[in-house]
């Protein structure tokens, strides 16, 4: 057993998103990966894919994600399950920042621009 203490975890600031790793492989989980995303409002993904499915449950704020032609809105307490393969960008449409805890299998690649990894936070 392994208990992450939020106070602990490792945060990875990209433009408009704060990362909060909480499980991973570095941090004794074998399986599955978590973090804590918080999404300033106006920030954009841009479009990525992962080679497994993502979970995202939003516990405050609006998301919202692009997948295709189609838009969507996640509140909170709602959840977005994007399936792997699926090219999609997410974004904050609010006026206030978005939390939300995602779920991932441990292993996942990650491709953004045409360039394909693990991202730090899933390591």
């Amino acid at each position: 057993m392994s208990v992450i203490r939020s106070s602990e975890a490792p945060v990875f600031e990209l433009p408009g998103f704060s990362i909060y790793a909480l499980s991973a492989p570095s941090r004794g989980a074998s399986e599955l990966c978590t973090w804590r995303l918080r999404v300033l409002p106006g920030a954009d993904s841009g479009v990525h894919s992962l080679d497994h499915e993502e979970v995202f449950v939003v516990v405050s704020g609006t998301l919202g994600a692009r997948i295709g032609d189609q838009e969507h809105l996640i509140h909170a307490d709602d959840a977005l399950v994007v399936s792997a393969g699926t090219e999609f960008s997410i974004y904050n449409p609010g006026d206030v920042q978005c939390t939300a805890v995602v779920s991932v299998p441990a292993g996942l690649i990650g491709t953004m621009a045409g360039q394909s990894q693990t991202p730090p936070w899933a390591l």
